[in-house]
């Protein structure tokens, strides 16, 4: 749903005087829109919905009046005169949520071999079906069965069905164990093949660790799937910098907002006219009006001007947030949360740049 109409708002209208001086103010601070003053003492514009109580509080010497609502604000009414479907909606919903939480039945797609092997693991096994998540699911059947490369659940009502494929051994599971980033090797145990490192030895990313091959007593060289449990020292560094004056676009504040109104297609109003702003950003909404008598289609664009400010920055007052901003940016780069060793922070000054760097030693390890 659009901003349009999924926003709670209030059109109102206020009558009083001195509107300029005293009303005006109140309606800026709340950031109203579609602001028009019809009469002297007459005033509409459109407001968030939360800030209503307040505003009549402290407009209490004017005569507001809601004349229409939008979003939320209107969920009032739509619950009284729909009460009766609303509850039955709910009751149904609710049948359907308790019979779906039960599994009734279990179907086995995919390799027919493994059918009953799969059934006998479930029904045999200390998992509940009913309770379990289509994940735990899937983990069970994988740790309780050796030939299943692939196992795929999902629950349609009352069933559960699971989708499993045989394991194959392809040519691609014979490639090399490669290493993903530049590290340290500080221990590594080979369980399959041949290793290509050895401990002190730093690689970086694509170095080979593990050939996938044995030599065999006769000297003959035999594939097989490399494995290994290898342990090694990783760096992540974290860099951000600092200049004492930058330039940035803000908004100034004036704006130009066209509106254009269609209906099947074709536009039946419009106040649309080419930007006034030479440097601007355009902010847009549209959506239906309502899709109950008249599909009336509503299209607002609004062109916020911009201009470009030289702002001047203290190395001391952010000194902080550079380095909170560097250590963000080391510690995101461990991804797989390895444990840390050790964390040291430096200062590159080069007169009007300097450089914050963060850079985190992480103990990694390599299970394949």
């Amino acid at each position: 749903m659009n901003k349009l109409l999924s926003a709670s708002m209030y059109e109102i209208e206020i009558h009083g005087v001195n509107i300029e001086r005293c009303v005006l103010p109140e309606l800026l601070k709340i950031h109203a829109y579609d602001i028009d003053r019809p009469k002297y003492n007459q005033l509409s514009c459109k407001i968030k919905s939360k800030y209503f109580k307040s505003l009549r509080q402290k407009l209490y010497n004017y005569d507001i009046q809601v004349v229409d609502s939008f979003g939320f604000a209107r969920l009032p009414k739509v619950l009284k005169y729909n009460l009766g479907i609303i509850c039955a909606t709910i009751l149904a919903v609710a049948a359907i949520l308790v019979i779906s939480r039960f599994t009734f039945r279990i179907e086995v797609v995919g390799d027919s071999n493994l059918r009953d092997e799969i059934i006998r693991v479930i029904n045999e096994g200390d998992i509940d079906i009913s309770r379990a998540t289509t994940g735990q699911i899937e983990d069970y059947i994988l740790a309780n069965t050796s030939d299943i490369s692939m196992v795929s659940a999902s629950k349609v009502g009352t069933t559960l069905i699971i989708s499993v494929k045989e394991k194959v051994l392809l040519e691609s599971d014979f490639a090399p164990l490669y290493a993903s980033e530049t590290m340290m090797i500080k221990s590594i145990h080979v369980l399959q093949g041949t290793p290509s490192v050895n401990v002190g030895d730093i690689v970086s990313m694509g170095d080979v660790l593990v050939e996938p091959y044995i030599i065999a007593s006769d000297g003959v060289k035999m594939r097989v799937c490399p494995r290994a449990e290898i342990i090694a020292d990783v760096w992540y560094s974290g860099i951000v910098k600092f200049e004492e004056e930058s330039t940035e676009i803000v908004d100034t504040g004036n704006t130009q907002t066209n509106v254009e109104y269609s209906m099947f297609g074709k536009v039946i109003s419009s106040n649309s006219k080419n930007c006034k702003f030479e440097n601007y950003r355009v902010k847009e909404e549209e959506g239906y009006l309502s899709n109950f008598f008249l599909p009336i289609y509503l299209k607002r664009t609004t062109y916020i001007e911009q201009k470009t400010i030289t702002v001047q920055h203290n190395y001391e007052e952010e000194y902080d947030n550079l380095v909170a901003q560097s250590k963000a940016l080391a510690y995101g780069k461990n991804k797989e949360n390895a444990e840390i060793l050790d964390e040291n922070l430096d200062i590159i000054d080069l007169s009007s740049v300097k450089y914050i760097k963060t850079t985190i030693h992480v103990e990694k390890r390599i299970y394949e």
